[in-house]
């Protein structure tokens, strides 16, 4: 995966898009049966978009460079595609997994998370007579399976506590 191409999927995330990261060991093959199984237009490398077209020539597929071969601002791939965002659309999406089944965290919900996981206590779920939503669905998250965690380049000190929100897929807090 190139990193500047990780980087600009993360960013769309960051607005709202629906965008699915490939990882460094997925093949060509398998970007153009994602592509046309879910219908996605493909941002990828000069190398993979002749791979993809080989392959598959009627996948739809972006190469993110100029003639200098510099990757293009974010602004230029929402031009190309003629792609709109809505400000509720702004930090919709978890940037680990795409997920859009999140909950806005206040900064109460964020301490009782971060004790959670500094000491990986279970019973501060039920320390209140009256637990709340955030609560009941913290708790049942766990339940599942789901391991609470911020974002490993993230941490609480580092996290927008006015913006933090946490993935109920994938457990991130970001």
């Amino acid at each position: 995966m190139d990193s500047a191409l990780e980087t600009q999927g993360r960013q769309l995330r960051l607005l709202g898009a629906d965008v699915s990261i490939l990882s460094s060991s997925d093949t060509a093959l398998t970007a153009a049966e994602v592509s046309k199984s879910e219908d996605r237009i493909l941002i990828c490398s000069p190398t993979l978009f002749q791979q993809v077209k080989h392959l598959c020539p009627d996948a739809v597929c972006f190469r993110p460079v100029n003639k200098d071969g510099d990757h293009v601002p974010i602004a230029s791939i929402l031009y190309r595609f003629n792609v709109h965002f809505n400000t509720k659309n702004i930090l919709s999406r978890c940037l680990v997994c795409n997920s859009e089944e999140n909950i806005k965290l206040t900064l109460e919900d964020l301490n009782l998370l971060q004790e959670y996981i500094k000491n990986k206590d279970f019973t501060i779920l039920n320390s209140e007579n009256e637990n709340n939503n955030f609560q009941i669905t913290l708790s049942d998250m766990i339940k599942s399976g789901i391991n609470v965690k911020f974002r490993e380049d993230d941490n609480y000190y580092f996290t927008d506590k006015s913006k933090a929100i946490l993935c109920k897929k994938c457990g991130t807090i970001q």
